[in-house]
């Protein structure tokens, strides 16, 4: 539908899901517990990797942040250490598992992103086509719509 919008904005610490219907104001879809944003971080426990609300509580050294800047920084992997000790992970594996709970968390709340080819995934205006791509790529991994550029 042209009237209506559906944007991501998978942020480097937090990430929001904002819908537009018409001439209707913005709105913000509660995808945290108890806040309208989820948290944008990860971590390990017990071998298994824990999302959003789930990694806030575990030890600093264990939380991955900031897993975004993988892209920016053209990285591969992410370093991080759980009860086993340090470890590297790769980051698209930590990004998809992300947004791919964006888009449960969304479905959750009556926004399911996989209906709609008009979601827009924001990303920063430094990052090239090679970035975006990376990006977009992941996010259709984690069953987000994410049209190709024009």
């Amino acid at each position: 539908m042209a009237d209506q919008a559906i944007g991501v904005d998978f942020g480097t610490s937090t990430s929001l899901l904002a819908e537009r219907s018409g001439t209707l104001p913005v709105s913000v879809a509660p995808l945290g517990r108890g806040r309208p944003w989820f948290p944008s971080l990860a971590g390990y426990r017990g071998g298994e990797l824990v999302l959003g609300e789930d990694a806030e509580n575990l030890p600093i050294e264990w939380i991955i942040r900031s897993v975004k800047s993988a892209i920016s920084e053209r990285r591969r992997y992410v370093h991080i250490t759980d009860e086993s000790g340090p470890r590297q992970i790769e980051a698209d594996h930590v990004i998809v598992s992300l947004l791919g709970e964006i888009a449960r968390r969304a479905e959750a709340v009556g926004r399911p992103l996989g209906v709609s080819d008009e979601v827009r995934l924001g990303c920063p205006a430094m990052w090239d086509g090679e970035q975006r791509a990376r990006l977009r790529g992941l996010a259709v991994q984690a069953g987000i719509p994410v049209p190709p550029p024009h």
